[in-house]
């Protein structure tokens, strides 16, 4: 996960929540994901992230974090059947 949080200010643990919903159909998934956070430091490996993560906006607080899932919660978007 990245954030605009300078690293110092970072919690020791972090929630991320993700979801992925079709306009169409409103049929999708949503994820939660907590644990305890660290800062990802290696260089080459924060450059890999900042070329593939999509939408990336670049800040001068710029942080990458990684998250050891401790507590996952995911949740299927359907409609509901008749």
């Amino acid at each position: 996960m990245r954030t605009p949080a300078p690293s110092l200010a970072l919690p020791e643990t972090a929630t991320y929540c993700v979801d992925e919903i079709s306009k169409a159909t409103g049929i999708g998934w949503t994820l939660t994901v907590a644990g305890p956070a660290e800062v990802i430091r290696d260089r080459d490996e924060v450059a890999h992230y900042r070329r593939t993560l999509a939408d990336w906006v670049h800040g001068p607080h710029d942080a990458v974090l990684r998250i050891h899932p401790e507590t996952i919660t995911g949740f299927r978007l359907a409609h509901p059947e008749v």
